[in-house]
């Protein structure tokens, strides 16, 4: 199975920060030290993790339900939505991260709450070497749970193409809030009749 198609700066930057698998996929990064972003808390140190990748993005879900703006988001609703207390990433940035299964963790960051530059991202963070972990462990809410809840919400949904017709991503909107998805395809089983779903790999709100 392929991993990420292509790498986005500030999805580097959450490695730095959030998840303990990142550093196994490179001895050393030069991210790890990108001014603003903090190195990850040693472990004694981090909030236990209790989530699991469905409850992530039914929270979240929950969370944009009553969201009119990510500019009128405050760290105590985002603790509040997650169920848990959002900790501190440096200046502008506070949420969560951790690890979700031995190959895959996560990181959700609140950026600049309460002014008009503020953004919510999350992704799931593959920490194998050759990124190539199956999407399966974070796959119990795939990509078409996520765009029709989404769609009930009021969201009309849109895609970003590239070349060759290649979906770059899933884009959705409504008055005062835009997010855009990332996706990850199952890798085909032949010893299985199901059609490989398409798994959420990245949120970006704003």
């Amino acid at each position: 199975m392929l991993g990420y198609p292509f790498a986005r700066p500030w999805t580097i930057a959450l490695c730095a920060v959030a998840f303990s698998g990142c550093a196994r996929a490179t001895a050393s990064s030069p991210t790890d030290h990108e001014p603003g972003y903090p190195a990850p808390l040693p472990a004694q140190d981090s909030p236990p993790v209790t989530f699991t990748s469905e409850q992530l993005l039914t929270r979240l879900l929950n969370l944009i339900r009553t969201t009119k703006s990510i500019s009128a988001l405050t760290i105590e609703q985002l603790s509040t939505a997650m169920k848990q207390p959002a900790r501190s990433f440096g200046p502008g940035k506070s949420g969560f991260s951790g690890n979700l299964t031995a190959s895959w963790g996560f990181a959700l960051v609140l950026r600049n709450a309460g002014e008009t530059r503020a953004r919510l991202d999350f992704e799931f963070l593959d920490g194998s070497p050759r990124r190539d972990s199956y999407a399966t462990e974070i796959c119990s809410a795939d990509v078409d749970y996520v765009a029709s809840e989404l769609e009930a919400l009021g969201f009309k949904r849109g895609r970003v193409y590239g070349e060759h017709g290649s979906v770059i991503h899933d884009r959705f909107y409504r008055p005062g809030l835009s997010i855009e998805m990332d996706s990850i395809r199952e890798p085909h089983s032949a010893s299985s009749d199901r059609t490989p779903r398409s798994c959420v790999l990245a949120l970006r709100m704003e």
